[in-house]
């Protein structure tokens, strides 16, 4: 073939002949667009245990730009121009529809090029979604398998499946009812998947689910299919707040998004987090440490509570000057008065007002050394925190806490120092 030949032209134009008679070729065509989304995955695709499917899926994505797709290397534009031919096919050929949504849910299932093979599929659901609808079962038989997939894999899944869900209420009930199984799993990572797809589905939901499902009397199926929902999501979150350091790190992000979307869920999440607070709030305003900082570690000196983004959590929150949340509510006084007092400690504390400064034996051993540096790392994730919140507080015009935002920022960062340099200190002493 003549080097100046545009591939990805001859093979849109010998897919445009398929629907003119050229059926004979089809089969290759499948071959050859698998082929080619594997060709190049070990390079350029996330294998399982990947953190993130993000670039890949952008790289991907049917809804850029044919010149942006010239920009790509050579090895992404093979990928995209294989997954290309495969949604093409679905979309204009029934006879293979099977065929490739098989391979596909297989590959998702397995592990191998789950990027590409999850844009295809979303190409799929965006573009055809009646077609789409002929393959619950396939879908379903999928969903079985979401405790073997990685939480990020597991989670765009579910997300592409959120045009479904609002038009087969019985996929729906399904999905909740295969994650609520992955829920009371005892590994991390299926809790994982469990947490990040429900808060999937519960950011999806519309806010009438929500408003309806607190405020209405009505006795209607829609609304007590919404009641439902939300009394699921309740007892969920709940069980989530009670379970892994890692599971309700994941859980606290996804109720501030939750607070910032669903204004009708703003007091219920703000009296879900006060408690959770409140448990290692040093209530005692004489005391200079903030924070029960031996409550948030175990008896082994592993992470027992991330406080840190617990605060991260409620300060976002709390500094949303989009919210209406009702300034009267006793939640939101309790909160607000607990975070002041925080903020206002932690710019006046010195490290030295913690007891793991000074061990309570002459020669303490690697567990309670490894408990001092929990809890050294915990409350950096404090300052941290707070100086997300002192620099919100000091760019914007509420209340002011007595120092210039300047100022706030270099005592957060001179404790951080100080902090950082005792941790070195404390690690090479376990070393």
């Amino acid at each position: 073939m003549p080097l100046h030949v545009n591939v990805q032209k001859v093979i849109k134009k010998v897919l445009s002949y398929t629907r003119k008679g050229w059926d004979h070729i089809i089969p290759s065509l499948v071959e050859l667009g698998f082929k080619l989304i594997d060709r190049k995955s070990s390079s350029i695709l996330p294998r399982r245990r990947s953190k993130t499917l993000t670039p890949v899926v952008k790289l991907l994505s049917f809804e850029l730009n044919v010149e942006d797709r010239e920009t790509f290397p050579s090895s992404i534009n093979t990928v995209w121009q294989g997954a290309e031919i495969l949604r093409c096919l679905f979309l204009h050929h029934k006879v293979v529809r099977k065929e490739l949504i098989e391979q596909i849910l297989f590959r998702i299932i397995s592990g191998e090029n789950p990027a590409a093979s999850l844009e295809i599929l979303r190409g799929i659901a965006s573009e055809d979604l009646l077609s789409f609808l002929d393959f619950l079962q396939n879908i379903k038989d999928t969903l079985d398998y979401i405790s073997f997939m990685q939480p990020e894999v597991a989670v765009r899944f579910i997300q592409i499946l959120k045009p479904l869900l609002f038009h087969k209420k019985d996929l729906k009930d399904y999905v909740i009812m295969v994650l609520r199984k992955c829920m009371f799993k005892h590994e991390l990572n299926i809790r994982l998947v469990a947490t990040k797809g429900f808060l999937t589905l519960f950011e999806t939901a519309s806010g009438e689910t929500f408003a309806l499902s607190q405020g209405s009397q009505s006795t209607t199926a829609s609304n007590s299919e919404d009641h439902e929902f939300f009394l699921q999501a309740l007892s969920i979150i709940r069980r989530c707040l009670s379970q892994q350091p890692e599971i309700r790190v994941e859980m606290y992000a996804g109720l501030t998004r939750l607070f910032l979307k669903h204004e009708e869920l703003q007091s219920f999440i703000l009296d879900l987090l006060k408690p959770q607070l409140l448990r290692y709030f040093e209530q005692d305003t004489s005391c200079p440490r903030p924070l029960r900082l031996e409550n948030c570690v175990t008896a082994t000196g592993e992470l027992g509570e991330p406080v840190a983004q617990l605060l991260l959590a409620i300060f976002t929150c709390l500094c949303d000057s989009t919210s209406k949340l009702k300034k009267i509510t006793p939640s939101y006084q309790l909160v607000k008065t607990a975070v002041k007092s925080i903020a206002k400690r932690v710019l006046q504390l010195n490290i030295e007002d913690y007891d793991f400064i000074t061990p309570r034996s002459a020669d303490p051993s690697d567990v309670e050394k490894k408990k001092i540096g929990t809890q050294i790392d915990i409350l950096r994730g404090v300052t941290e925190s707070c100086m997300e919140y002192c620099v919100h507080k000091a760019s914007s015009n509420g209340e002011e806490i007595g120092l210039t935002g300047l100022g706030w920022v270099q005592k957060l960062v001179a404790l951080e120092n100080k902090l950082r340099d005792f941790k070195e200190v404390i690690t090479e002493c376990i070393l």
